[in-house]
């Protein structure tokens, strides 16, 4: 039973599939009554894990992440995950644990508001204070996160957080926390009588729930900031490294108090990233350069008769550094032809004067000390022959000098 669609079979996952669409969107475990029971849980969570994401398109999407960025003045680093992650357990789900899929890539990500809440959380609890107060309203655009707190208007902050986006297809995995008073953390507030509300104490004679719910247990993450004007550029290496040392004390996402969401920076992730879109701005150079010289040489072209035209198409097209290669080429478009424009017949004369020289003053031409020797071979000979025949029409045609 599925609340969306009704699909006589479940499509098979495979890494290209966009999980995060399927895990939040056709969740199809309900019972007749539409309640979600025990084992469903740990079945959807376990039906989506695996690797996940297109590996084409997180490349295109990484490489226009860092010209975007850097071409904003920004900067960029990389960061591994050393453990679990998990992002988004708040978001609501049928499984009672989300987890924070990108809308259309399909992968675990971090929202950059999330990246920039955890550089405030972990300048406010563990830097020290800057000596100018407003730094870090000008960092992150309010005095304070309580609106009652704020003697000044809210604006923009200096500095944009892009979302932490996964370089390669991650993997996700399941997970489970055995919460053992789950009583006391929804209702403790509410107990009246300790007698009758024994199940909303916190105790040790409660048994534990197991909670599935999702992890990242293999990814690397770009993140990237930017200036929001020139002016901030001189500050952006501050907020870089108070990025990076957020990471390294406090950690991404969920229950960080436990060891999850550690990232440590990558180096060499990223170093191959820049050789890869350096590579990719080249092949885009040639490319270019390529179409550029097709678009001059079909401009120069149309500017020919036809016949000159497809003898400059045809040696193009052709590997003419080998002179048998040259004579088959040439004999089959002279077949039939019984004449050549001005420009084709001076064209070809050339090249046979750069090949065989002196050949179209005397195709018979004769060496040696008694003359009994010829100097040309009998395809070249019968080429030139044919080319002598064959008269040119319009004006400006004369043999090349040998």
């Amino acid at each position: 039973m599925r609340p969306l669609y009704h699909l006589s079979d479940t499509p098979e996952l495979t890494p290209d599939s966009n999980r995060g669409l399927w895990y939040e969107r056709f969740f199809d475990r309900y019972s007749p009554n539409w309640t979600v029971e025990a084992t469903a849980k740990p079945d959807w969570i376990n039906a989506v894990k695996g690797e996940c994401g297109n590996a084409v398109d997180l490349t295109r999407v990484t490489h226009a992440f860092v010209n975007l960025c850097e071409g904003q003045n920004g900067a960029v680093f990389c960061a591994a995950t050393d453990w679990h992650l998990v992002t988004g357990l708040g978001l609501p789900h049928p499984v009672e644990n989300g987890f924070q899929w990108h809308p259309t890539l399909g992968v675990p990500y971090l929202p950059g508001a999330a990246v920039k809440g955890l550089v405030r959380a972990y300048l406010e609890s563990w830097a020290e204070p800057p000596a100018d107060k407003l730094q870090w309203q000008a960092w992150f655009g309010s005095e304070s996160k309580n609106d009652e707190e704020c003697d000044t208007p809210h604006v923009a902050g200096e500095f944009i957080f892009f979302d932490a986006l996964p370089m390669l297809p991650p993997r996700v995995d399941a997970d489970v926390m055995t919460p053992h008073m789950g009583k006391w953390y929804e209702l403790g507030d509410k107990i009246n009588d300790v007698t009758k509300d024994a199940d909303k104490i916190p105790a040790d004679w409660h048994d534990p729930i197991p909670v599935p719910f999702l992890v990242v247990t293999r990814a690397i993450f770009l993140f990237g900031v930017a200036p929001r004007h020139k002016e901030a550029i001189q500050e952006l290496p501050r907020v870089i490294q108070a990025v990076r040392e957020a990471l390294d004390w406090l950690g991404a996402g969920g229950k960080t108090a436990v060891g999850y969401g550690r990232l440590v920076r990558d180096e060499e992730a990223l170093r191959k990233l820049r050789v890869a879109i350096q590579a990719e701005r080249e092949t885009r150079r040639l490319g270019r350069q390529k179409r550029e010289g097709e678009q001059k040489m079909a401009a120069a072209l149309a500017s020919l008769p036809g016949d000159a035209a497809e003898l400059v198409r045809l040696q193009q097209g052709s590997d003419w550094t080998d002179n048998g290669r040259f004579l088959e080429h040439i004999e089959s478009f002279l077949k039939d032809r019984e004449s050549l424009s001005a420009a084709a017949w001076q064209g070809l004369a050339n090249e046979l004067q750069y090949r065989w020289p002196g050949i179209l003053e005397n195709p018979d031409a004769r060496v040696g000390k008694k003359g009994d020797k010829e100097k040309y071979k009998p395809r070249p000979r019968e080429l030139a022959r044919r080319v002598l025949t064959i008269k040119p029409s319009g004006p400006g045609s004369r043999v090349a000098e040998p």
